[in-house]
């Protein structure tokens, strides 16, 4: 008598128990792999942060270090904080300077030339000529006589700077009046405009201007230049004397040292806050 072939596979139990398994198992690669791509969320929002926040600082301290001395002013409010200098685009010896009471308005200087030398030719009615500023305000204010507008450049040759002919390396920079101070070192620097870095709205935005007696805080406009900001702005920086989470500080040039600039700007972007602190020294001389 054959008997009918048994019929194998799971009890009840033992495919519950299977279910079990598998719920343990997976649960296990879901933390896992949650937990691994939480990690690099994590590392490439920092990335991008470092690398964001390397570039604003870098750009700001390549400018700030070429800035005319003692140009650096700082001003803000509780929604806006403004860093505020003039780049130097020459700078150069003088011979001979026009000084008040006097009406000459011609200044000697050294012919200005690159490394390749070729001549460097100021902007009439465009750029600024500078000596001896101790100060913002002898930047900013034109009433102290500190800066002068460029009107002309001459030489001995044929009268134009432009062609190169001159005999001695000392050309003639027409301005519009006299100086009301010498520098002890003869230093002129020559620049035409205003930059300025402002933090408003969890961002750094960088603007040009013109050269005013009162700093213009930016509240729209310029150029993007970083996100993710998260200081706290104070309502006045530039009487902040203590620790402060304020993204700019000037400090003045005092016996022992050069002025310098001190940036601090923190970024947070999805978890992650870094802060980059920067001190840019300005030289003093060209």
């Amino acid at each position: 008598m054959k008997h009918p072939a048994q019929q194998h596979g799971f009890t009840l139990i033992e495919l519950v128990f299977v279910l079990i398994i598998v719920a343990i198992v997976g649960i296990g690669i879901s933390s896992f792999m949650r937990a691994t791509v939480l990690q690099y969320s994590e590392f490439v929002s920092r990335s991008k942060l470092i690398n964001d926040s390397s570039f604003i600082v870098e750009r700001m301290a390549r400018e700030i270090k070429h800035a005319i001395p003692n140009s650096i002013r700082v001003s803000g409010n509780s929604n806006s904080h403004c860093l505020e200098f003039v780049p130097s685009k020459w700078a150069t010896t003088y011979t001979a300077l026009p000084m008040q009471p006097s009406s000459e308005t011609e200044v000697d200087v050294i012919r200005m030339a690159d490394i390749n030398n070729a001549t460097f030719l100021p902007t009439a009615a465009s750029d600024y000529a500078f000596v001896y500023p101790m100060e913002s305000a002898d930047i900013y204010d034109g009433t102290r006589n500190k800066r002068q507008m460029i009107t002309a450049c001459s030489d001995d040759g044929d009268g134009d700077c432009a062609t190169d002919d001159d005999s001695d390396n000392i050309i003639q920079l027409s301005v519009a009046n006299a100086f009301t101070q010498s520098s002890p070192a003869s230093r002129l620097y020559i620049g035409s405009s205003a930059v300025s870095y402002c933090v408003r709205n969890q961002q750094v935005y960088r603007h040009t201007g013109a050269l005013d007696a009162t700093q213009t805080i930016f509240t729209s406009g310029g150029v993007l230049m970083a996100q993710n900001i998260a200081n706290t702005l104070s309502s006045n920086p530039a009487a902040q004397t203590g620790v402060s989470d304020d993204p700019f500080r000037c400090y003045e040039m005092s016996l022992r040292r050069n002025a310098y600039s001190r940036i601090l700007l923190s970024f947070s972007d999805n978890g992650q806050t870094i802060s980059f602190m920067h001190e840019v020294h300005i030289p003093n001389v060209p």
